[in-house]
C-alpha cells in the first residue's frame, strides 16, 4: 500500500480500506462491512508471522 515496505503495516492500512473498497467494486455499505468484518474475524488472525499487529500502533 503505497509504498509501505512493512508487510504489518501494509496489512493495517489495507484493513482500512477493505469497507470503502467493496463499496467502490458495488457491495452495498451492508455487505461491505460484513465482509470486511468476516475478513477481519476470520482472516487475518491467521496470516503469517509479520503480516498481524496491532494496527491501533499504525498512524
Amino acid at each position: 500500500m503505497a509504498g509501505e515496505f512493512d508487510e504489518g503495516v501494509a496489512e493495517c492500512l489495507a484493513l482500512r480500506w477493505d469497507v470503502r473498497v467493496a463499496e467502490e467494486f458495488g457491495a452495498s455499505p451492508d455487505q461491505a462491512q460484513a465482509s470486511a468484518s468476516r475478513y477481519l474475524s476470520e482472516a487475518y488472525p491467521y496470516q503469517r508471522e509479520g503480516y498481524v499487529r496491532d494496527c491501533s500502533t499504525v498512524p
